[in-house]
């Protein structure tokens, strides 16, 4: 996704990565996605924001909480 990785460059001190779901369903279920694409937001190994399918204004605004 385009706008993720340039976001993901816009805020390095976020630690952003891509997980294909599909092949690591164990971290799927660990995190509860249930939707694709799913973005969620994690702090000290708890699960904070989480949103599917967002737009670009609500993925900017994950990666500004971070």
């Amino acid at each position: 996704m385009p706008v993720f990785d340039a976001l993901k460059a816009l805020y390095p001190h976020a630690v952003a990565f891509k997980i294909d779901a599909d092949h690591n369903r164990e971290v799927a279920a660990y995190a509860g996605i249930s939707a694709y694409p799913t973005f969620q937001i994690w702090k000290g190994g708890v699960k904070g924001a989480s949103v599917s399918g967002p737009t670009e204004a609500r993925l900017k605004t994950l990666f500004e909480e971070c």
